[in-house]
């Protein structure tokens, strides 16, 4: 079993600039997920702290992708 890996992000609100961050983001999980050898990477957003453990669990639940 690799390791998986979660990219999370706290936010309190949200703002274009951060938009395309999180845009960028996915485009570098994207990279290193194809490259391979470095583990299931995986990114997500929490705009609240309640979300942080839902996001973990959904996360950790989550088959990796191929």
């Amino acid at each position: 079993m690799s390791a998986r890996i979660l990219a999370l992000e706290i936010k309190g609100t949200d703002s274009p600039q951060n938009k395309a961050k999180r845009d960028a983001l996915n485009e570098w999980v994207k990279a290193i997920n194809a490259a391979g050898g470095f583990g299931r990477w995986a990114w997500d957003v929490a705009f609240k702290p309640g979300e942080v453990q839902d996001i973990i669990t959904k996360h950790a639940a989550a088959e990796p992708a191929e």
